[in-house]
This record gives C-alpha cells, structure tokens and sequence, in this order.
C-alpha cells in the first residue's frame, strides 16, 4: 500500500511535469503566433509584390498573417484605411496627397512600390485612332479625352503635356470611361482620344489601328512615383516593428520576382487573371523602393499648378525617413 507521503511527492512530480508541458506549448504557441495585416490591393500586375509575399511566404517569414483586400481604386483603399479596417493600401501616391491635404486623412508613405519610366515606352500612354488623323497632343484643343477617372496625379500629367504642347486643358472636353471600354469608345468616335493604362496600353496598341500621341507619365515628370503603401501616420508611429517587417517582406519579395521571370509570369497571372501570351509582351512595371525626394516634388508642383493639392503639403509630411529607401 502506497502511502500518503509518496503519494504526495508522486502527485507532486506529475503536476510539475503536466505544468512544464503546458509552459512549453504555450511558449511555442507564442513562437508561432503571427501578427494579423490587412492589406488594401488593386489586382493590377504592379501590385504582383504583395500577391507573391503572401504567397511565397515572406509574410510568414516576418511573423505576419497578411489578408489582401481587392478594391477597385485608391480613393476606395484609403477610405477603407481611414475607416480603421485596413492596416495598410495601395494607393497611387496624388491620391493618398489629395487624402491628406484635402480631407484630413493623416496618411504617411510606408513603402514606394513603383516609379515611371524615365524614357518612353511607360505603362500610361495617351492614344488615339490613326484615321482620326490626329497624329500630336497640339491637336486636342476642342477635341474629347477619355480617361479612367479625372482631377487626379493621372490626369495631371496629361493636362501637364497638353499645355507643354501649348493646348489649354480648359479646351479639352474630358469624360470618364472604363479601360475595358476605352477601344470601344474610340471606334465609336465618342471620344477622340483616351488616357490608357496597362494592359490596356498594349491592348489597344495591337489592334494596330491607334498612335501613340504622348507617354504622358514620362513626358510630365520622368520617374515620378506611380504606385506606394500608406499607412495611418498614428498607427505607422505605434508600430514600427510591423511596418519595418512589412517593408522587409514586400522588399524580398520584389527581389524574387525580379530574379525569377517565369515565377513573376505565373505569380502575375495568378493575381491579376491576364493571359500569359499577354503578359509576355506588356510593358513592364518599373519596381523600386527607393524614394528619390526631387522627383517626389516635382509630381507634387505639378499637382499645386493645377490646384489638386495646395502649396501647404510638404514632402515631409507625406514620407517619413524610415520610408525613404527601407532596408538600407
């Protein structure tokens, strides 16, 4: 018979030994425990990036559990950003200064993601019918511009060539179309030209019955930033351990695609659905990290000449050091 000493001392041991394996799997439940985003994307090819730091396991690597957000624009991202249900977005840079300057959203640049070509060909082209018989942006005044949507950095830069060319923008008649429809609307003569994007660049590009009247990103500001990640400047200022992992992530991950061209294609028409005899031949997105200011302000005049943002908004306000060139 066992007595009640042992019996104790026995009882003892096998509480310390279920205590220590409830320790260690606690400890290894923290280990692994990852740290929720959420993440704000427009499945456009440039935003492959984030597709493939998700996929890839990049995230993971930094102890994050990412949730990608489609929208269909960055006005819609940086609401939602605002709103509190995201912890990250996309958002072409005019857009998240617009945010700032005009409606208070305290936004602050995490990430630059994309520039514009310094030289032609670039991924926004102002285009239009060859039997139009109109073969320069001097041409324009008078005429109907078709662009995706107006009174933003995109549409500024065509405004910017027009008045390069000497046309006045107030004598451009301009209406908002869907890139899917922009083809269409030339063919129909309901437009006589159209501020086009990619893939739709290409696309139309192929029919062979269009000319190319100005690369207008290029022509405007040369590599002026096209595509960047913001965060809430209250919530960057609270977590610069995830907004740090977050850059480290999406950095690698820009590193691989551009070192794996075959995964880049697969990875790309995973994300975006376009066709890989397409993609093969698109003109290809410009991926950076690094923050050139002069360029930055460059963009950011042109926007204060055509009174989309005022003179007040700084570029310092906008990109914080520890997004001027991450990782370096």
């Amino acid at each position: 018979m066992i007595s009640s000493d042992r019996l104790s001392r026995a009882l003892r041991v096998i509480a310390f030994v279920l205590a220590a394996f409830v320790c260690a799997g606690a400890n290894v439940q923290a280990q692994t425990a990852k740290i929720p985003i959420r993440i704000g994307v427009i499945k456009i090819t440039g935003i492959t990036v984030i597709y493939a730091a998700q996929k890839l396991g990049y995230f993971a690597e930094q102890g994050l559990d990412a949730t990608l957000t489609p929208a269909t624009n960055g006005e819609v991202l940086l609401n939602a950003l605002g709103a509190g249900d995201l912890d990250f977005t996309l958002a072409i840079p005019g857009t998240a200064m617009q945010a700032r300057d005009r409606a208070g959203q305290k936004v602050v640049l995490v990430l630059q993601n994309e520039v514009a070509h310094a030289q032609a060909p670039d991924q926004g082209a102002v285009l239009a019918r060859i039997d139009s018989g109109i073969t320069s942006m001097s041409q324009l005044g008078g005429k109907t511009i078709g662009y995706l949507s107006i009174g933003n950095q995109y549409s500024a830069t065509v405004h910017d060539v027009l008045m390069k060319h000497g046309v006045d923008p107030k004598t451009v008649h301009e209406v908002e179309i869907p890139l899917a429809q922009m083809q269409g609307a030339m063919e129909k003569h309901t437009v006589d030209a159209v501020a086009a994007l990619e893939p739709f660049v290409t696309i139309i590009g192929d029919s062979k019955q269009t000319r190319v009247l100005s690369w207008n990103y290029t022509e405007a500001v040369p590599s002026q930033p096209v595509g960047a990640f913001w965060a809430m400047e209250d919530w960057a200022n609270k977590n610069p351990a995830i907004v740090k992992k977050f850059q480290t992530a999406v950095r690698e991950a820009t590193l691989y695609l551009e070192t794996h061209p075959d995964d880049k294609v697969k990875l790309t028409q995973e994300f975006t659905g376009i066709q890989s005899n397409l993609l093969a031949h698109l003109i290809p997105d410009l991926w950076t990290n690094k923050v050139v200011r002069s360029d930055w302000e460059k963009m950011m005049k042109m926007m204060v000449q055509q009174n989309l943002i005022s003179s007040k908004l700084t570029f310092g306000e906008m990109v914080p050091a520890n997004a001027m060139d991450p990782g370096h």
